[in-house]
Formats: structure tokens, C-alpha cells, sequence
């Protein structure tokens, strides 16, 4: 960073067991979220060092997809269901061996378990419109476990933005998927004592990403006090939030200060000294029994990229996409209104042009007028596909979800149908109207005019749409496109 090399993590040690809730905490700016990114196996800038094992296993492709990975923001598709979200993860992301009926009764399950039933077929919808903060924190983590994530669940800070009320209704569905055997580790930002206590162990960071303490926090945070205050910090009163004097203690509280080098003093500690010892038994006793050939056997089908099939993934996002045109009418009105509209328009001020020199060039005129709609077509399809790469890229991407060829051929083919019925109501609006069905009379080729016609607009829509996707692809929003889109065109 700025022309020098720069350290966000330093050498952090740790572990994550079924059945626990981990909370990593830290200073702002100590490397919380980058190191749940490099866990997570979504980093790619940077160089990473060490090793991250699974079952003392190196990761593989598979990885990302048998995690779950719920961002601080919550972003959805605005016009998706709570089921249909929590559908589409379970159809996608479990593997396509389990039927799709199976899948579908998990997510009954998931609903069941987590108590939605009351919402479960409300719109999604956009903040201050559809579901409410909470709703939509819980959505996020709720569309990570219908994936039924195998081996981890991340959540970059739930409760951030939340108040005390709903973060302990966040909480409490963490403990509920703890005693049901999940695997967490979340980030968290000074919680309250009571919220504190909900977590069974804690990674503390302090500047630079290094390593102040990990280990249990015990009961009232016994364990951890005990640490700190053997390390020469005050002492910690009943009455004190933890996650608060621990930051005072190591000097990042607003005011605080400290002479004790926290980080070295950890990494001589015999609590260090049993980490390194706890994780190279575990290292030895996996590896040891586990014969990698054998595993890469035995997991074959669970070692692809993607969960499911490219027909599987085509299928699911075309409904998707679909629907999501169909709950959105002013895209539907605004397009035919466009079509219906300016065809008819134009049609009528060429009205019957004669088949004259100068009536030919009305026509030919007609026709360049006519080809001007593609900016506005242009226009009303990217804002609604950066909606769909928004998603992808957020969460859809790194959770292998689905491949980036599906994302696209999907997005282009669930425009073909909605040109084609455009190119019926331009063709009726227009060519009659300009009166191009005199031009072939003396030939007796009027159907065949008109068939060829009608081509020529089906072929014009068909190349809007899809050069319109393709000027996107690589611009960052609908306006700039939008600008690129029409200067080619004119040219």
C-alpha cells in the first residue's frame, strides 16, 4: 500500500470445533474482517502464508461452498420471497446428488427451527420497504444455513446496526445453531456484557493483526480476566463490561494507556504454549488417520467448484430472473409503452409514404428514427442487471454458487422472449402504418416483405439486448454504460 509493503495479520493461531461459538474481536482496523476473509477462503490480493487446515486437511476447491458466509451488509434481490431466497440457496448450493425434494424439506426445516413461518412468504423487498432490519440480518444468515453449510458458519458482525432487543434475538439464534452442532466464528464490535457471555471462546486482536489472546472466556469471563489480570492489568469489577475493560487494558480504549506489550506477552505465555501444543496434536492425529488419496476418493463428488450441474443452475436462474420481471411491472410497462409508442408515433408522421423517390426516403428516414429506441431499451436493462451482478458478486460468487457463464446466458435469455413480443408490436405499429407493404405489390412478394421485415426487428431487439449486455459486463453501473452503449451504437 502507498509504494511499501504493509502487515494486516501477524501471526494469529487458533481452532474452531463443532458445537462452539467463537467471537473475534479487536481494535478497529486490526484485521477482524480480513482475517474472516482468509478463513474463508475469499481473499484474493495479498500474500498469505501459514496454513489453514480442515479436519488436518488442506482446503480444496469445494471449500467456499461448504461454508457459510453471512457479510455485515444485507444485501437480497428486492423482489425474491423469504422462501424463494431460502430456496434457491438450498437448490443451488447442497449437492445435486441429494433430491430436489430433500432440499426443499430442509429449508421447511430451517423455517421451522428458526420460527419464520410468519413471514416466510413476504416480499424481501428494500430497506424501509419489505422486511425490517432484524428480518433482514436474520435472512442473511438464514439463506447461509439452508446451503447447509458442512463445515462453517462466518458472520462478519450481526448485531452491528442492531439494538440491544434484536441483537439478542440475533443471538439467540446463534445458540440455537450451536446446540444443533454448527461450527461459528463471528466477528463482534465491544458487545454488552450479557451478549458477551453468549460465546464460548475468543479471539482478541489488537493493531496490526497480532495476537493478544485466543482461548475460552469461561464463566463471567473468569478465564479471560484471569489472564489479563496476571499479566499485570487492573482488576476487573463485577460490575465491568469485559469486552470493554479488555480494550482499556491493552491500551485502545478512548484515553488508555498501556506499557505492557500484550502480544509479546501472549506469545510467551504457557496459554500459547498449550495452543501450539493442542493444534500440532490435532495436526497429527488427523493426518495421521486420514489417507489423502483414499479421501480424495471417497468426497469425488463433493470436490467440484459447484454443487450442481450447469442445466441445474440455468434452470434455477431463469426462474429467478424470470420472476423477477414479472414482480417488477414498470420494467414490463415502461418497454412495451416504449415500443408501442414511438413505433406508432413515427408510423403515423411518414403515414402512407408513397412509393415515390421522395416517399423512399421517408421510409428509409422512418427506419433510422425507429433504430433510435435502442438507447431507451439499452437504458431499462442495465439498472436491472447491476442489480443481479450486485448479488453475485457479493455473495453469490464466492459462495459457488453458481458459474459466471450461467449468470449471463441466463440474464440474456430471459430478454429473448419480452424482444420478441416487442418486435410483434413494433412491426403492427410501424410497417403498416408507414405503408412499406405497397413497396413489393408489383412483385406479389407482400408476405415475404413482411416476414422479412419482421425479421429485421426481431434481429435489431435480439442485438440490443444482447450488446447491451455485453457494454455492461464491464462497466460498473447503468449510467456509464448507458453513455459507452450509445456512442457505439451511433458510430
Amino acid at each position: 500500500m502507498k509504494n511499501q509493503e504493509r502487515r494486516i495479520l501477524d501471526h494469529v493461531d487458533g481452532f474452531v470445533q463443532p458445537g462452539t461459538l467463537t467471537a473475534l474481536m479487536g481494535v478497529s482496523g486490526a484485521g477482524k474482517t480480513t482475517l474472516l476473509d482468509v478463513l474463508a477462503s475469499r481473499v484474493s490480493v495479498g500474500v498469505i502464508s501459514g496454513k489453514v487446515l480442515v479436519d488436518g486437511q488442506q482446503r480444496n476447491s469445494s471449500f467456499q461452498r461448504k461454508t457459510g458466509y453471512a457479510k455485515q451488509q444485507d444485501l437480497h434481490l428486492p423482489t425474491s420471497t423469504v422462501h424463494e431466497a431460502l430456496n434457491f440457496s438450498a437448490l443451488l448450493r447442497q449437492l445435486g446428488s441429494i433430491p430436489r425434494a430433500e432440499k426443499l424439506a430442509y429449508v421447511d426445516e430451517v423455517v421451522e427451527l428458526l420460527d419464520m413461518w410468519d413471514y416466510v412468504d413476504a416480499v424481501v423487498g428494500v430497506p424501509g420497504e419489505g422486511l425490517n432490519v432484524e428480518q433482514r440480518k436474520r435472512l442473511m444468515i438464514r439463506v447461509e444455513l439452508a446451503a447447509k453449510p458442512q463445515l462453517l458458519l462466518f458472520l462478519d458482525e450481526p448485531t452491528s446496526g442492531l439494538d440491544s432487543q434484536t441483537s439478542w434475538a440475533i443471538m439467540n439464534l446463534l445458540e440455537r445453531l450451536k446446540h444443533s452442532g454448527q461450527a461459528i466464528i463471528c466477528t463482534v464490535h465491544q458487545p454488552s456484557a450479557m451478549l458477551f457471555q453468549r460465546f464460548d471462546r475468543l479471539l482478541f486482536l489488537a493493531k496490526g493483526g497480532k495476537t493478544v489472546y485466543f482461548g475460552d472466556i469461561g464463566d463471567n469471563s473468569n478465564t479471560l480476566t484471569t489472564y489479563f489480570e496476571s499479566g499485570g492489568a487492573q482488576k476487573c469489577l463485577p460490575e465491568t463490561n469485559p469486552a470493554e475493560w479488555m480494550l482499556e487494558v491493552i491500551g485502545a480504549a478512548p484515553g488508555a494507556e498501556t506499557s505492557i506489550d500484550w502480544p509479546s506477552l501472549w506469545r510467551e505465555s504457557k496459554e500459547y504454549q498449550s495452543l501450539q501444543a493442542h493444534l500440532d496434536s490435532l495436526e497429527a492425529t488427523k493426518c495421521g488417520n486420514i489417507d489423502e488419496s483414499s479421501a480424495l476418493v471417497s468426497d469425488h463428488e463433493s470436490l467440484g467448484e459447484f454443487a450442481t450441474s450447469f442445466r441445474t443452475q440455468m434452470r434455477e436462474l431463469l426462474v429467478r430472473i424470470f420472476t423477477q420481471l414479472w414482480r417488477t411491472p414498470t420494467y414490463i410497462y415502461s418497454k412495451f409503452a416504449l415500443c408501442f409508442l414511438a413505433s406508432l408515433f413515427i408510423g403515423f408522421v411518414f403515414y402512407d409514404a408513397p412509393a415515390t423517390h421522395q416517399g423512399l426516403q421517408n421510409q428509409m428516414f422512418s427506419i433510422f428514427m425507429l433504430l433510435t429506441i435502442q438507447g431507451q431499451i439499452t437504458q431499462q436493462i442495465m439498472p436491472r442487471f447491476v442489480t443481479q451482478r450486485s448479488l453475485y458478486e457479493f455473495r453469490e460468487q464466492p459462495s459457488k454458487c453458481y458459474s459466471w457463464q450461467a449468470f449471463f446466458a441466463s440474464n440474456i435469455l430471459v430478454e429473448l422472449p419480452w424482444n420478441a413480443l416487442m418486435a410483434v408490436v413494433i412491426f403492427l405499429c410501424f410497417y403498416f402504418s408507414v405503408g412499406m407493404q405497397h413497396n413489393a405489390a408489383q412483385t406479389d412478394a407482400i408476405h415475404e416483405r413482411a416476414g422479412l421485415f419482421f425479421l429485421f426487428v426481431l434481429g435489431f431487439l435480439m442485438f440490443t439486448s444482447t450488446f447491451a449486455h455485453l457494454v455492461i459486463a464491464g462497466i460498473p453501473n447503468a449510467e456509464g454504460g448507458g453513455a459507452l452503449s450509445n456512442l457505439c451504437f451511433m458510430f
